[in-house]
C-alpha cells in the first residue's frame, strides 16, 4: 500500500439485532403461511419477500462478525454448524457472531458498538470464557466487509491470534466451554497447508459463501 494511501471504511449502525431480525423473519413466514402477502407491501418488493427473500426490502441488516482463530503453533481453525444452530449443516469460520447493540457497546461511546467486543464475546460464548481473556486489542485484525449476494446479509471479517497453541485451546473449551459451544463442532489445519493439501471430503461440504476463500487465503499468506 501507498505510504501516502489512507483507507478508511463508515458504517451506518442502525436500531436493529439479532431479535429484531429473527421476528421480521417470523413475520413473513406467518404472512405467507396465512395467504396474507398484501401485509408485505410496505417492506419492500413483494415478489421478492414472497419467494422468501428479503434482499430488497427496506429493512435494515444484522451486521455479523466472522472470525477465524490462527494458533500459536500456527494452525487455522474453522467449525461445522450443528443443528442447535442457525444455518444447521454449514461449515464456517471457527466464530460468527452478530453485533448486538447492548452487549457490545462501546466503552467510550456507550450509544454505539464496537465490532471488536463482539468479536471477543463471540469467542466467549463459542469457544470459552478462558480464550476470550488472553486476547489483547492487538490480537484481533479487521480483514474486510463481505456480503452474502443471497440476502445482502453484510459481515465484517476478522483474524484472532490468541497467545494459545492447538493444544491449549482445546483444552480450555472442554474445561471451561462457552454457553454455545455445542453449537458448532470445531476443526483445524495447519497455517501453512495448500488448497490442494486439504482433506478431500471437504471439498464437498456446503460453505459459508465467503468463508472457504478467506480460509484459502489465511492458509496462503
Amino acid at each position: 500500500m501507498d505510504s501516502s494511501e489512507q483507507k478508511h471504511i463508515y458504517l451506518s449502525w442502525g436500531p436493529i439485532d439479532w431479535y429484531d431480525y429473527s421476528v421480521i423473519f417470523d413475520f413473513v413466514r406467518e404472512c405467507r403461511e396465512a395467504g396474507r402477502n398484501d401485509r408485505l407491501a410496505a417492506f419492500g418488493e413483494l415478489e421478492e419477500i414472497e419467494a422468501g427473500h428479503l434482499a430488497r426490502t427496506r429493512l435494515a441488516n444484522i451486521l455479523v462478525t466472522a472470525t477465524t482463530l490462527v494458533t500459536t503453533d500456527g494452525f487455522v481453525l474453522y467449525s461445522e454448524r450443528k443443528s442447535v444452530s442457525a444455518n444447521s449443516g454449514l461449515w464456517s469460520c471457527s466464530v460468527a457472531e452478530n453485533i448486538h447493540r447492548e452487549k457490545d457497546a462501546s466503552i467510550t461511546h456507550p450509544d454505539i458498538p464496537d465490532p471488536h467486543r463482539t468479536v471477543v464475546r463471540g469467542i466467549a460464548e463459542e469457544l470459552s470464557p478462558e480464550i476470550s481473556r488472553h486476547i489483547a486489542p492487538d490480537d484481533i485484525v479487521f480483514l474486510g466487509v463481505t456480503f452474502d449476494l443471497d440476502e445482502l446479509n453484510p459481515a465484517m471479517l476478522f483474524l484472532a491470534r490468541p497467545p494459545l497453541s492447538l493444544e491449549e485451546i482445546c483444552a480450555r473449551c472442554l474445561d471451561s466451554p462457552g454457553k454455545d459451544y455445542r453449537e458448532g463442532v470445531q476443526h483445524w489445519l495447519p497455517g501453512d497447508a495448500e488448497e490442494r493439501e486439504w482433506p478431500p471430503t471437504l471439498s464437498d461440504k456446503r460453505w459459508s459463501p465467503w468463508v472457504k476463500h478467506r480460509l484459502s487465503g489465511h492458509l496462503s499468506s
